[in-house]
């Protein structure tokens, strides 16, 4: 049984991007051994980087109980009207909700597995950063858009997009080191800026069919590449998109390329350059070659 708890005061610690020792009113939940945020009075934009807080003054049916500012565990899991609790192996969120909060899961590495139900449309910033867990989506799942920062930093090896996800925003899967395999959704049609940058594990990469634009940066520092297949519906390439690549050693450029901006493959040292076109794209920047790595006009298959 869950009793509601009115608290005066919640001093949050350690934060590393707010100062520490905030104060701020809120509303719990205590079931004899935990606190639990009340999601409805409390937005949680100053619970980031920790689990546990300073708990002082509660107050309950106006009755005032001092807790001599103890640490406790605070467990906060926030999802659109659903209300999660948490175990330290499976999190199972429960069908009704329909986005992943920002910040939900961040830094969570007692978590083994998260299993996404069908009903969730959209994954908010930071939600899974900085935490290892076995990421499983329902196979009936409506999941359309993975907001900026969703996986940044995430430490999974690896991860299937459902292909009912239509937007990867930016910064979205940045700095994933241990990412070693990453499966792209069919109904994807464009990759964003840095959105797979410094995904230094990443060995292969496959872009889907109806992808026509990859954005700045968006592969940068892919030090473990050594396949990128590129579709034939491909339009647009921006800077520096498979920067420092190193070990990539061949890439083919379909024809359907009309616009390359400049330093698209900077620093892959090892790389050879197949273009299916006959000869330069006038829609292709003067620079997107400056390193003049080899390359090899009118390739076929």
């Amino acid at each position: 049984m869950h009793f509601n708890w009115k608290t005066g005061v919640v001093k949050f610690y350690p934060v590393e991007y707010y100062p520490p020792n905030i104060e701020e009113e809120v509303y719990i939940f205590y079931d004899g051994n935990y606190f639990y945020e009340d999601e409805e009075y409390f937005s949680g934009q100053y619970k980031t980087y920790s689990n546990k807080v300073v708990v002082s003054d509660i107050i309950y049916e106006n009755e005032e109980f001092d807790l001599g500012e103890q640490e406790i565990t605070f467990l906060k899991k926030k999802f659109s009207d659903s209300y999660l609790y948490p175990s330290t192996d499976n999190i199972q969120i429960d069908e009704g909700a329909t986005y992943i909060d920002k910040m939900a899961f961040y830094g969570q590495n007692e978590i083994l597995n998260i299993n996404i139900p069908s009903s969730v449309t959209e994954i908010k910033k930071y939600a899974f950063g900085e935490m290892s867990a076995n990421i499983i989506f329902n196979e009936d799942i409506n999941l359309t858009t993975i907001r900026r920062s969703a996986f940044r930093e995430y430490l999974g090896t690896n991860i299937v997009i459902p292909n009912s996800v239509t937007t990867i925003e930016e910064f979205a899967f940045q700095n994933c080191i241990n990412l070693q395999s990453i499966t792209l959704p069919i109904n994807l049609n464009s990759i964003s800026d840095m959105a797979f940058y410094g995904l230094t594990s990443l060995q292969s990469i496959i872009i889907p069919s109806e992808v026509t634009h990859i954005g700045k940066l968006a592969f940068h520092r892919g030090l473990g590449l050594t396949e990128v297949i590129l579709p034939n519906n491909l339009v647009s390439i921006d800077e520096y998109a498979f920067s420092f690549c190193d070990s990539l050693e061949s890439i083919i450029i379909p024809e359907s390329v009309t616009s390359m901006e400049a330093n698209v493959f900077r620093g892959c040292n090892n790389l050879t350059i197949y273009c299916e076109a006959n000869s330069q794209p006038s829609g292709w920047d003067s620079d997107w070659n400056k390193r003049d790595i080899p390359v090899v006009w009118g390739y076929t298959d």
